[in-house]
């Protein structure tokens, strides 16, 4: 058994000698306090020892790296040591020397795993001297109480005793040498395995220098292979790019894994990409940067691009511009930098620019291979572009309602649930719903015709939505002439005040209808997380009984849930 797997195992059992010696201080102190023995010598002598012990064990884990055999070996004869001599103190207790003996006995048996299983004199010896020490010592501790029969079964315990030890070396010692037996075939399989590895590996060299000899006559052929190569490589990073954008519909993503293939294949120390507002719905431009070197590139190239942009915008260049070449700049843009090549894609649509990709490198002859796999790139990103917006343009019209333009119902059921249970997570969330409901509307279709009605919903639903985007919420047409205004954190006295402007708005719109003025009102119904509501669950449904109970009231009213009779003492002529 190796050093090495001995201080292991002395690592992971110390553990558990920490546990015995807690074990064994509390018998000490049991013992003192409980009256079991009143000798000061006793206390101060097993404290002393456990001390000493347990200082022993702490400082061969904290030093593993420096323990040797003989500092393994040296903890068992220290502890037996110690009981002995505990044996020959007057007044010690019998349930703590008791406690001693076991300690002792698991202390040989541990020492013998310790031992050298391939010295049998040596580790018998040494195990027989800590078995008569331990012996001796207990012993001395019942030598008033050896007498007669009871001396014949001491030495008789004794004896069997020295005797199991041995028994107990023998079979641990069998089994480690069945273990180590198998271990040295194991190691003998891997020394040929290694010397048939070696055959392999010498015979390796050998055709590694004929492939050289090889190779040195076929130079030519080589780097026309390597170029070949390096053109299927583009052409299959451009098919997985292709493969993502086919099953991907988000473009800023796409964008995204473009440039990092981009990286990936070319490896520039810039590539971003610019795309304008309003080219995929986006209300803002957007500008993804990957450098090299953050510290030295990002903000740089986050400015520069911008400009570059506006630039070929500016002038409606649909080539690639080459802004600088061989470190000779030939625009007075990325000039604050150590590159040396730099050209700018145009992304361009039916004629029209919309962003742009700029690449550069500090190599020189950076495009020494050509552009090709640029254009390519921008040519498949224009094309799943046109896609992705058929694709957002076809999952709005399916989430907004057709007359309207706002979200519909159905939509509204797939974003309610997951809304409120954010919300709901939150330490301090607030939702507030407010219900609506044209007052009156079947008059409206009756007297002045369906289309007339229609003009109505679009003019109360247009106020809706201004509203919902003003502070941040959502508008939903929940039904025929029913809508919603949902609004995140907000207080039910803010959304009041919020609808009550609405309300004004509303109230006071004139719509003219092929030249007949229609006026027209709402009901609306309030509820609010936590205000009218602990649970967020109940907001809808509340909602909607303060909707109900403001037209059966009279219409014309906002109502707040729970606060119902207040409605009736507001005022909302305006």
């Amino acid at each position: 058994m190796s050093l090495d797997f001995k201080k292991g195992l002395l690592v992971n059992i110390t553990k558990y000698h920490r546990a015995l010696y807690v074990l064994i201080v509390l018998i000490i102190l049991f013992c003192k306090f409980s009256g079991a023995t009143d000798s000061e010598a006793v206390l101060i002598y097993n404290l002393a020892f456990m001390l000493v012990v347990i200082l022993y064990d702490e400082s061969l884990v904290y030093f593993i790296r420096r323990v040797n055999q003989i500092m393994l070996l040296s903890r068992s004869f220290v502890i037996i040591i110690g009981i002995a001599v505990a044996g020959m103190i007057n007044n010690m207790p019998m349930v703590l020397f008791g406690t001693y003996i076991a300690w002792g006995l698991l202390t040989i048996v541990e020492d013998s795993v310790m031992g050298n299983f391939f010295d049998d004199y040596g580790t018998i010896a040494r195990m027989l001297s800590l078995t008569i020490v331990l012996a001796l010592g207990t012993m001395l501790h019942m030598w008033t109480e050896l007498n007669g029969a009871w001396a014949v079964g001491f030495f008789f315990f004794i004896g069997c005793f020295v005797l199991s030890t041995v028994i107990e070396y023998v079979i641990v010692k069998t089994t480690l040498i069945l273990y180590d037996d198998k271990y040295t075939n194991q190691m003998l399989t891997n020394e040929d395995l290694d010397s048939e590895n070696q055959q392999l590996k010498t015979l390796q060299e050998r055709v590694e220098q004929v492939n050289k000899e090889i190779n040195y006559q076929k130079i030519n052929l080589t780097k026309a292979y390597k170029d070949l190569e390096t053109v299927n490589s583009e052409i299959r990073s451009l098919i997985e790019v292709m493969k993502f954008f086919s099953n991907s519909f988000d473009v800023e993503k796409n964008a995204y894994v473009m440039l990092h293939n981009i990286m990936k294949v070319k490896r520039p120390d810039i590539c971003t990409i610019y795309l304008d507002k309003d080219v995929y719905r986006n209300k803002d431009f957007f500008i993804e940067v990957l450098v090299s070197d953050n510290d030295k590139y990002f903000d740089l190239a986050v400015e520069e691009t911008v400009k570059v942009f506006d630039y070929i915008q500016l002038r409606k260049i649909t080539e690639p511009l080459i802004i600088c070449d061989e470190r000779d700049f030939k625009y007075p843009y990325l000039t604050k930098s150590d590159l040396s090549n730099a050209i700018a894609f145009p992304a361009v649509e039916n004629g029209k620019i919309y962003g742009v990709i700029l690449v550069a490198s500090e190599e020189l002859d950076f495009f020494e291979s050509g552009i090709n796999f640029y254009e390519s790139s921008i040519t498949d990103f224009t094309s799943a572009l046109i896609s992705d917006r058929l694709y957002l343009k076809t999952e709005e019209m399916a989430k907004k309602d057709g007359l309207t333009q706002i979200y519909n119902r159905y939509y509204f059921n797939e974003f309610y649930n997951t809304l409120i249970e954010e919300i709901n997570s939150k330490e301090n969330g607030k939702l507030s719903v407010a219900m609506m409901d044209i007052d009156f509307f079947k008059n409206i279709n009756d007297t002045y015709g369906h289309l007339a009605g229609d003009e109505v919903i679009k003019t109360v639903a247009r106020i809706d939505k201004e509203f919902a985007e003003k502070y941040d919420g959502v508008a939903v047409r929940y039904g025929g002439e029913e809508f919603l205004l949902i609004l995140k954190d907000k207080t039910v006295d803010e959304t009041y005040e919020i609808l009550r402007e609405m309300h004004k708005e509303i109230k006071n719109s004139v719509i003219n209808f092929n030249g007949t003025y229609i006026r027209t009102n709402v009901s609306i119904g309030l509820a609010a997380y936590p205000d009218t509501n602990t649970d967020i669950h109940d907001i809808l449904d509340s909602s909607d009984k303060a909707l109900y109970y403001s037209k059966e009231n009279g219409r014309g009213m906002i109502v707040i849930y729970g606060k119902e009779e207040e409605a009736l003492n507001e005022d909302f002529s305006y």
